[in-house]
């Protein structure tokens, strides 16, 4: 059974449409995203997948210079069950490389199993000297800005739970482990001068 189905259809310039979906045979295996072009009267002029060897689907279409880009779900490549699947075509469907790059991410956040501990920290907003309200010693701190990027980090050997950084003007999350190894997160708002 040829099961298929389209999410996005986009006329070209040109009078021609281009649309992304998915189609289960012709691909790599399962469902593949399916890159469909047709001439103005609708009819097929050529067809294009992408995928692995399970089910990957195409959701969204963008017109770009010298090609297309594609944007679906992957159950075949990523870190967990289902993934954004990230796709750059030329003019004929076709990408530079076959290999697909599984690790990209573009804004990396640790996530940690530990709570949100909305009212841990004080003041808040801070200029950048806080303290930590915990039950137990503070081993390491580390303060992320908005796209997960390390901005401060310190290690305390003392337990202390007051702490300074030089930071600029915005919200980041504060990220502590206590010597349990317990790790638990609150935002942070810093204020400057």
């Amino acid at each position: 059974m040829n099961d298929q189905e389209g999410f996005e259809h986009v006329q070209l310039v040109d009078g021609r449409y281009a649309s992304i979906g998915y189609v289960s045979q012709g691909g790599a295996g399962g469902k593949d995203m399916f890159l469909l072009i047709s001439d103005e009267g609708g009819w097929f002029m050529l067809g294009q997948t992408q995928g692995g060897p399970d089910d990957d689907f195409g959701r969204s279409l963008l017109r770009m210079d010298g090609g297309y880009l594609m944007c679906g779900i992957s159950f075949s490549y990523g870190a967990g069950s289902s993934d954004v699947f990230l796709v750059r075509t030329n003019e004929v469907g076709f990408t530079d490389s076959d290999q697909v790059l599984t690790n990209f991410d573009p804004i990396s956040v640790q996530e940690f199993a530990g709570p949100v501990a909305y009212k841990s920290i004080y003041p808040n907003p801070s200029d950048g000297a806080f303290t930590i309200k915990a039950d137990r010693p503070i081993t390491h701190v580390r303060v992320l800005d908005g796209l997960g990027r390390v901005a401060a980090e310190a290690h305390s050997t003392t337990g202390d739970n007051a702490f300074r950084f030089d930071l600029r003007s915005g919200t980041y999350t504060v990220v502590w482990t206590d010597r349990s190894g317990a790790m638990t997160r609150s935002p942070l708002i810093i204020q400057g001068p």
